[in-house]
């Protein structure tokens, strides 16, 4: 930032390490791209698993299917990409994206590929997550930012012309001292099955 400091759990995420900053990804971000940036040559709820592949095993069957039914995809686990809806594989993306149980989510025009009705049905899932995770969303959609947000900053050629945040109340909550600890590798198996799936696809 040109100013000031971001911090999470008291801690300047500037200071951290390359460790640090990717334990701090892979367990406390998810993320929520306009585009979905799902894997064609992957089903849904390996898509989904993908997340848990950088962390210990622990019922990933079970925590792809929790995922999916939280955003009413129950049963959609062997699911090709291509089968989908715009709609659902957003849907998906969002499984993806909250199947590790993140403190933060990330979105980023998440409806900007959806019709009125669907980004409303995406909103509406999102707004239901926040109230287990901080969603910072962008968007263009002004109106929709005032229905869902609890708080919004309006930008303008860069710059910040509106501040709607409500004031957030500081943690005292320890940074996790186990931060930069774990190697964190994606199974080579599944680094081939994606490698071959973009060889193919390209």
């Amino acid at each position: 930032p040109t100013e000031g400091k971001i911090l999470f759990h008291g801690k300047d995420i500037a200071e951290m390490t390359t460790k640090e900053r990717e334990e701090y990804r892979n367990n406390s971000c998810g993320f929520v791209f306009q585009n979905y940036n799902l894997i064609e040559g992957l089903s849904a709820g390996e898509n989904v698993a993908l997340p848990l592949e950088l962390q210990p095993k622990r019922d990933r069957e079970e925590q792809v299917k929790n995922a999916l039914r939280s955003v009413g995809l129950e049963g959609y686990e062997s699911r090709r990409i291509s089968e989908l809806s715009g709609g659902q594989r957003q849907r998906v993306a969002i499984a993806r994206a909250t199947v590790k149980n993140p403190e933060i989510i990330f979105a980023d025009e998440p409806t900007g590929a959806l019709d009125e009705e669907t980004s409303g049905e995406i909103f509406d899932l999102l707004k239901e997550i926040s109230k287990k995770s901080l969603v910072v969303l962008v968007s263009h959609d002004s109106l929709a930012a005032t229905k869902y947000a609890d708080g919004v900053i309006r930008l303008s050629d860069g710059k910040i012309v509106a501040n709607d945040l409500p004031s957030l109340k500081e943690t005292s909550a320890d940074f996790r001292s186990d931060y930069g600890k774990k190697t964190i590798n994606v199974p080579w198996r599944t680094a081939a099955k994606i490698g071959l799936t973009t060889v193919k696809k390209h």
